[in-house]
């Protein structure tokens, strides 16, 4: 099974490019391929399959019919939105089931790619909360599986020009419960979710657990491990946080660093749960590198029960001045134009 990672912009960031080649070291037996648009600048990655993804007509016609800030991180809304449109378009050459990552999360490397193959549904992707799915690990078994979302996308953009890429697929999950798996994103334990009870997604999800064998992270887990970007913060990144509306809580979880995994594990009465994916939202560079996550993963199951706190990044700081300064320079000058 191939994994596909899909990123728009002018450049590849550091953390993409660290994960890229993380991945590859890891997983010999799995082409790893990165989508990109033709002219993005991209580092020298021995193993990396590079494809290019030309815009068509429905591309743009997407982009313009959203109506988020394009001006915001590169037009970020739009590109986690429109990166199904390469996902559909790869299918369509390979005709091959693939799971696409997204940049900022990092596998183990037992991930249970023939476990994820043998779902009996076509797609499948964590749901994190009663209105957003997310496409941290989402696979795709076919190009009946890439129509049916591209099909979404259609009918959510023209019913709302501020929907997303994490509302899309939520809609996808309630609209088309047939095909649609929802991967594990927590332990079966009924009290590691919040306000559950009776709530039919959370029961899917603590059932899904026995078909994969372990944690696919949607967001919540490494949020709350490793913190949030701190470019959201002023160069602050805040640990130990907690996503309220978000099914999981990963303050009633119980955590461990495996030897033998080189990875976490969630600790339950009946035994030790394989997290298989962590999404790193802080964008932590040490993490995506293998020589330095060990370490970093050992201090955060160490400190999880401690309360929140935060990591002060300078450059990160002087990076959000920089940009915040630069944009009231802009506005003044197009208010003085006009």
């Amino acid at each position: 099974m191939n994994i596909v990672f899909v990123h728009f912009g002018p450049k590849v960031p550091a953390h993409l490019a660290r994960n890229l080649d993380r991945t590859i070291k890891l997983f010999r037996g799995h082409p790893v391929i990165l989508i990109t648009m033709p002219d993005t600048r991209c580092p020298k990655i021995n193993g990396l399959v590079r494809i290019g993804y030309s815009p068509d007509d429905y591309f743009w016609k997407i982009n313009g019919n959203l109506s988020h800030p394009k001006d915001f991180r590169g037009n970020f809304w739009a590109n986690t939105l429109t990166r199904f449109l390469a996902l559909h378009d790869y299918m369509s050459v390979t005709q091959e089931e693939f799971i696409h990552v997204e940049s900022d999360v990092i596998l183990a490397e037992d991930f249970p790619f023939e476990r994820i193959s043998e779902l009996q549904k076509p797609i499948a992707f964590p749901v994190v909360n009663q209105s957003q799915g997310i496409a941290s690990v989402l696979y795709l078994r076919d190009q009946n599986a890439t129509n049916e979302l591209i099909k979404a996308i259609t009918t959510e953009v023209e019913s709302n020009s501020f929907t997303t890429d994490m509302l899309i697929l939520r809609s996808l999950y309630d609209k088309h419960p047939g095909i649609v798996q929802v991967l594990p994103t927590g332990p079966d334990a009924l009290d590691s979710f919040n306000n559950a009870q009776n709530d039919e997604t959370v029961n899917n999800i603590r059932e899904s657990l026995r078909l994969v064998g372990g944690i696919v992270d949607g967001l919540d887990i490494g949020y709350f491990l490793f913190g949030e970007d701190p470019r959201n913060h002023r160069g602050k990144r805040f640990l130990r946080t907690v996503l309220p509306e978000y099914y999981l809580n990963p303050k009633f979880l119980k955590f461990s660093y495996s030897d033998s995994r080189k990875f976490i594990n969630v600790i339950t009465p009946s035994g030790e749960i394989p997290i298989y994916s962590m999404h790193i939202h802080s964008k932590d560079l040490r993490l995506f590198d293998l020589s330095l996550s060990q370490r970093v993963m050992e201090r955060a199951v160490k400190n999880y029960t401690d309360p929140i706190a935060f990591d002060f990044l300078p450059r990160t700081f002087l990076a959000s001045v920089l940009i915040s300064l630069f944009r009231k320079l802009r506005m003044f000058r197009d208010v003085h134009v006009e």
